[in-house]
């Protein structure tokens, strides 16, 4: 894979239709490495009052510190780190840690990953269906 300065994950499906929650969100250069998405700019498609974008990349996974959507009864969601100018990564594993105290219908089932070098223009990285979580699951 290249470097890239751009990564989204999208969010295509969640058990009951409701909008998307993840309590962390690691994009590692290598496997088992560590967070890689630091001194970047954190936007998503949208965010609940009680759960902003910032927290899926703060390191902190405990009960109430998440990113949720806000879209009503649509799980069509995503969250972009924009690395910065010169900043690009390869990310060779992302990490998706389910948050303590969500209930099982907002974690994701389906998603992608995809990457882009000017916020515009996106490729899909890779691809997941039919997953399920617990609480506090991480997922590599």
């Amino acid at each position: 894979m290249a470097a890239h300065r751009f990564w989204r994950l999208s969010i295509s499906s969640t058990p009951a239709s409701v909008p998307a929650t993840i309590g962390e969100l690691v994009l590692a250069t290598t496997p088992g490495g560590p967070q890689a998405a630091v001194g970047g700019t954190i936007k998503a498609s949208s965010e609940s009052p009680t759960g902003p974008a910032a927290a899926a990349f703060d390191g902190v996974v405990a009960t109430g510190n998440y990113w949720t959507g806000s879209n009503t009864n649509n799980p069509k969601e995503h969250i972009t780190y924009d690395m910065g100018v010169g900043n690009a990564i390869d990310v060779v594993e992302i990490r998706i840690t389910s948050p303590a105290g969500a209930t099982v219908t907002n974690y994701p089932t389906s998603m992608f990953l995809s990457h882009s070098d000017d916020g515009i223009s996106w490729e899909i990285q890779r691809y997941w269906s039919g997953l399920s979580f617990t609480n506090l699951e991480t997922k590599t």
